[in-house]
């Protein structure tokens, strides 16, 4: 599956993909649904590696 497929499956722009796949943007909990969903993923973890960042 191409990032502009999977755009397209998740109903985003590929630029906003690219953006969350790329960690400059956060997805929103719907967006994490839609992704889980879409690539048969049971764990957000799966998908991105949070990182906690100290203020």
């Amino acid at each position: 599956m191409t990032q502009n497929e999977l755009a397209g499956l998740l109903g985003v722009s590929s630029g906003h993909l690219s953006r969350l796949i790329n960690g400059r943007r956060c997805p929103s909990p719907s967006m994490r649904r839609r992704l889980m969903d879409v690539l048969g993923c049971s764990e957000f973890d799966d998908l991105f590696v949070v990182v906690v960042c100290d203020e």
